[in-house]
């Protein structure tokens, strides 16, 4: 009788085991035919496909010190004053920073949160506002762009705000950002919509309105947030807002040290004119490694914008290779 129910509980672990396996194989199909049809080519995959894996995610950590070497050795030649970096794993992995908490201007990276106000504009009142025409009337900024844009809007001629939401992001187009901007303002006469999503995306201080400075590690969460659809209440707008910044014509920062067939959606922003005689260039995006995603945000400060340029592509190169490196 012994020896007949230990065989019974037996045959029971071995049929629980094999209906395990049974179970989480059929679900892993059928995930992966639910995934053939995926719609969304920029979002967190396991929004629809549940988590996926394909990474050590144990190492991470040893890439700081190799980052510090680097940053190190780029400060000493003079290439860079400051340098300030985050790193998160978007499949649910590690995050890193050096610096992180390092305080900058934000410049042309505020044109993310003014595309997503729009978006959220477009959410709330329908695509018709996408559809309204506006010409470019306004002074030139009193800085200009150290990096010239490839395209600018021409002055007195009617664009809509879906095209110029399209040059302000692919182009960095400083007239379609003030144009976008003083329309916002018409809109809202008497209500700050911009400053309203800063508050929102947590990248400002509320009690520190005029604190125009920004953090790698703060500025990091918009992309967090639009990858991870948690931000706008459509998935689509989240999709479109990083289709954008795929089409981004700069491409000396993170994507000069990524492979050219992965795909990067990414804002860049620089400025000069402070009183310590440096210039900022900054560079914050994802990095769709094949199937697991990362994010990457380095701000720096120096003399000279190309050198700035070199050191964040050399970061970027640094950070993929551990993604490779660690691939299973």
């Amino acid at each position: 009788m012994h020896m007949n129910a230990s065989r019974l509980v037996l045959s029971c672990v071995i049929v629980a085991v094999v209906s395990s396996v049974v179970t989480f194989l059929f679900f892993s199909l059928s995930r992966r035919e639910e995934c053939k049809g995926e719609v969304y080519a920029h979002l967190n995959a396991s929004l629809h496909c549940g988590p996926a894996y394909s990474l050590d995610k144990s190492a991470l950590l040893l890439l700081k010190s190799v980052l510090i070497e680097y940053i190190e050795e780029q400060e000493g030649l003079g290439n860079a004053e400051v340098v300030s970096l985050y790193v998160r794993d978007l499949n649910n992995g590690p995050t890193m920073g050096i610096n992180e908490r390092e305080r900058f201007a934000p410049a042309s990276l505020l044109k993310v949160p003014l595309l997503l106000t729009y978006l959220s504009l477009k959410e709330e009142y329908g695509p018709a506002i996408f559809s309204h025409t506006l010409s470019y009337t306004l002074p030139e900024s009193e800085y200009g762009q150290l990096v010239e844009p490839d395209e600018l809007i021409k002055p007195n001629t009617p664009y809509t705000v879906e095209e110029l939401l399209r040059r302000m992001m692919i182009y960095s187009d400083n007239r379609a950002y003030l144009s976008l901007l003083d329309y916002l303002h018409q809109l809202f006469p008497d209500r700050d919509r911009l400053l309203e999503t800063y508050i929102d995306l947590g990248v400002i201080n509320p009690e520190d309105l005029q604190d125009q400075t920004i953090t790698t590690k703060l500025y990091s969460s918009i992309f967090t947030q639009l990858f991870h659809a948690s931000y706008l209440r459509e998935r689509t707008s989240s999709e479109w807002a990083l289709e954008l910044m795929t089409e981004t014509t700069f491409d000396e920062g993170i994507r000069a040290g990524v492979p050219d067939l992965v795909e990067v959606a990414d804002k860049f922003g620089e400025r000069y004119g402070f009183d310590d005689g440096l210039k900022q260039l900054h560079d914050c995006g994802i990095v769709y490694f094949p199937d697991n995603p990362y994010l990457l945000c380095v701000m720096t400060r120096g003399q000279d914008v190309e050198k700035l340029k070199t050191v964040i592509a050399g970061i970027s190169s640094l950070v993929y290779q551990e993604f490779e490196a660690r691939k299973y």
